[in-house]
């Protein structure tokens, strides 16, 4: 048991968020003090004297088994019912890791679930003194609350302590992570005990004087020496940090990089492909970027081949869809009056009868024998390969919608108050149906319109709750990565379908993929909720025991946007978001969970142009350019490449922040060289290759290829991932914040086995890193003074 004899005054500590100001007492520090000098940075510095800095996870009762979140498999009131006849089946493919969390007690010594030493918690009591005041009866203490850095979050939200009157102390019970030390503090609400204390009001921060503490720049807290227990719980609020799996020859997916290959505006490897068999008319004013480009799957495979890839050090490809799409079909967009063909992939229009489940693929890319020469020529190179499939919409002219449109495959293009269901016209994006809603004598009341709306008139919504539909589309999945051999897929629009879809394909990929393999391997699956702000809306797909493994994590991607590229928030508010992030999507499964984190994709203008001195977007998620006006934003600023260095640094900044920390990091094609453009469609320009291509003109012209600049990207992007690889604490490593500032954010990512530090400097100032230990070398620019250079990255690992 930790108890108190005595207390002092703080020395100066202040979490970020408090609203105290201190009294005249040594060591004085607000909320509003300058940065490293009363934030709540000091308090996390790591001294020589600490060993490491705990873990996140939420204080876990006693004697239970770790575990967060809800662990349903499917999402309730999610679209209507499945029909009676389905059932997800029994996973028996098991955990493919070596340990983990999971569900049940620890009655017997035989039953416990081990989990990495990070993750390792013990339960531990904290005691405060209720002693009164000189010449009175009463502590004058209302209430104490336990904060620290036992588990993420605790310095804001602590652990509210209970007084025993009998002993006449308050104490509290927590979880702390093992083997590790702990800083804390006592947070005392009573007018007249702060007082006392010279502290004003209150409530007022108290250190003892019964424990070591630890200070640094005027900051103090109480130190608690590690401890270690036989009957350890596990963290599950730290999903990324079990240990690696336990055979070797099983892909752990959280050494993943992924690189997002845009087929159609890649490289145009085969001539005789591009005009086949037709393409759809479109007017000539959408051609170059609306129009299919040429780029092809054997482009792709001369990448392979040269080794672009292997140079970049990414080793995951994701695929456009590669199911065939509607020859012929132009498309209005969705928000503007331009046609569209189907180059993106997401119009399929299966060919195959329903008896039938061998996938047709999309001929203007090649034949299926390139489609599978591609995968074996990556497996060839030590690369995965994530398809995209797109299971919300089919086009009307496929030969199993003419087949099954009258057999309830579709939900209805029928809002239920006599217009259609267009996703944004008669239907919402985000809204249920009003109550009342009868549709084809069915009640629609309080069921999302985004489960049912088509995407366009001529794209009709799947109906997964029917067992006949979702049998075939489902069983199509399984096919197409059975017969190419493809490692995972990329699921499309997750919350626009029935989680019985994803929950039936894990069952199936288990049965019919993994359980063949010797040794099973993991088939990743990683969803796509367009969703910034609701994070438990995004996590209420996420089950990797039953379906997707994890989702693309926009809300940190709007975070890294505001802070690091647009300048619009700190850092700070980066570092709290991302406090709060850190296993924020684990589930309690026994698999963990596994995010991707990304700065640019394919539905957003590119990054460059956030970045630049002057943003050309306000807003982090704009997509109001679909950039078809070359001068509509900003002067045309989107459109053409910045001639300064600045922008270029401050994608590095962003790309750094994703690759030195957990979450599987996605890089979009042309990002690694600071590719322009606005919205789709000009977000996705033929890529720009060295020696090549202009870099100067939307439509990519023959030019003179990369600017200095870019090389420059390219360059540190390379060293950013290649230092990824060689330390496994940038991947897997708990995140402990030295030092934070509104432009700098130092932090230290650690296993049982390393640690690395990283300092990112998003001012265009100058800056020095403090509190990094002595003996370090820095990895990118082999300066370990802690000097870090305006809009620079700078990372360090102890010296051998």
């Amino acid at each position: 048991m930790r108890g108190v004899r005595n207390t002092v005054r703080n020395n100066g500590f202040f979490p970020m968020n408090s609203s105290l100001t201190k009294g005249a007492a040594s060591g004085t520090g607000t909320k509003g003090a300058a940065p490293g000098t009363g934030s709540r940075a000091p308090a996390r510095v790591v001294v020589s004297l600490i060993l490491a800095v705990l873990g996140g996870g939420a204080a876990l009762a006693s004697g239970a088994m770790a575990g967060c979140g809800s662990d349903a498999v499917h999402n309730p009131n999610y679209g209507l019912p499945p029909d009676a006849s389905y059932d997800t089946g029994n996973d028996n493919g098991g955990s493919q890791y070596g340990s983990g969390s999971g569900g049940g007690t620890m009655n017997a010594p035989d039953a416990m679930v081990t989990c990495a030493a990070s993750q390792q918690r013990c339960m531990e009591s904290f005691t405060f003194p209720n002693a009164s005041l000189s010449g009175t009866s009463s502590s004058g203490i209302t209430g104490v609350e336990l904060r620290g850095d036992y588990r993420t979050g605790a310095w804001d939200t602590g652990d509210t302590m209970s007084l025993d009157a009998t002993a006449n102390v308050w104490t509290v019970s927590v979880a702390v992570p093992a083997g590790s030390a702990v800083q804390y503090k006592f947070y005392v609400t009573g007018p007249t005990y702060c007082a006392s204390q010279e502290m004003g009001t209150g409530p007022c921060w108290i250190s003892t004087t019964s424990q070591p503490t630890v200070t640094l720049n005027g900051n103090t807290n109480n130190y608690a020496n590690p401890i270690t227990c036989d009957n350890y719980t596990c963290a599950a609020g730290t999903c990324g940090e079990v240990d690696p799996p336990s055979d070797p020859t099983v892909y752990d997916w959280r050494d993943a990089v992924m690189y997002f290959v845009f087929v159609d505006r890649f490289l145009n490897g085969n001539t005789s492909n591009d005009n086949t068999p037709t393409l759809p008319a479109l007017p000539s004013g959408d051609m170059n970027r609306a129009q299919y480009q040429g780029g092809d799957w054997q482009g792709v495979i001369n990448k392979i081949n040269d080794g672009y890839f292997t140079d970049l050090g990414v080793n995951t490809l994701w695929i456009t869809v590669p199911m065939k799409n509607d020859d012929q079909l132009a498309g209005l967009g969705t928000s503007d009056s331009h046609l569209y063909s189907a180059y993106h992939g997401y119009w399929s229009s299966f060919q195959a009868s329903d008896s039938n489940h061998n996938p047709t693929i999309e001929d203007h890319f090649g034949s299926i024998t390139d489609l599978k020469t591609l995968v074996t020529t990556a497996h060839g190179k030590n690369l995965k390969i994530v398809f995209d499939y797109e299971l919300v919409s089919i086009t009307t002219t496929a030969a199993v919608y003419q087949q099954h449109q009258n057999d309830g495959w579709w939900w209805p293009n029928d809002n239920g108050m006599g217009g259609d269901c267009i996703c944004g016209q008669g239907c919402d994006w985000n809204n249920n149906f009003p109550s009342g809603t009868t549709i084809d004598g069915v009640n629609y009341s309080g069921i999302p319109q985004y489960t049912h709306c088509w995407f366009a008139s001529y794209l009709p919504h799947w109906n997964y709750t029917n067992a006949d539909a979702r049998a075939y589309s489902e069983g199509l999945a399984v096919d197409l990565a059975t017969s190419t051999g493809a490692d995972g897929f990329r699921i499309d629009a997750v919350k626009h379908i029935d989680p019985s879809w994803t929950a039936k394909l894990r069952t199936d990929i288990i049965a019919n993929i993994t359980s063949k393999q010797t040794p099973a391997q993991r088939f990743y699956m990683v969803g796509e909720t367009f969703e910034y702000s609701n994070r438990d809306f995004i996590k209420s797909f996420i089950d990797p025991d039953t379906s997707i493994d994890g989702q693309f994590d926009f809300p940190e991607r709007a975070q890294i946007a505001q802070s690091v590229l647009m300048r619009s928030q700190g850092m700070d508010a980066l570092e709290s978001f991302m406090s709060t992030n850190d296993g924020y999507y684990c589930t309690g499964s026994t698999i963990p969970v596994l995010m991707s984190t990304f700065v640019g994709n394919h539905d957003m203008p590119r990054s460059i142009g956030f970045a630049q001195d002057t943003p050309v977007y306000s807003n982090f998620g704009d997509t109001s350019d679909p950039g078809w006006n070359d001068t509509s934003t900003n002067g045309g600023q989107a459109l053409t490449l910045p001639t300064t260095a600045s922008a270029f640094e401050r994608v590095a900044n962003a790309e750094a922040i994703i690759l030195t920390n957990q979450g599987l990091p996605l890089i979009y094609y042309g990002d690694e060289i600071g590719m322009p453009g606005g919205g789709d469609p000009d977000n996705r320009r033929m890529m720009y290759w060295s020696e090549a291509d202009s870099t100067s003109d939307p439509d990519g012209t023959t030019g003179s290829g990369w600017t200095d600049n870019q090389k420059t990207l390219f360059a540190r992007m390379k060293a950013l991932i290649s230092i990824r690889a060689a330390h496994p604490a940038l991947r897997r490593g708990h995140r402990t914040t030295i030092e934070i500032n509104s432009t700098l954010w130092v932090y230290q990512m650690q296993t049982a086995q390393e640690t690395v530090y990283v300092a990112v400097n998003a001012g265009d100032t100058d800056q020095k890193a403090t509190g990094l230990p002595s003996g370090l070398t820095e990895l990118l620019a082999g300066d370990a003074s802690g000097a870090v250079p305006a809009r620079q990255t700078r990372i360090y690992v102890t010296s051998n």
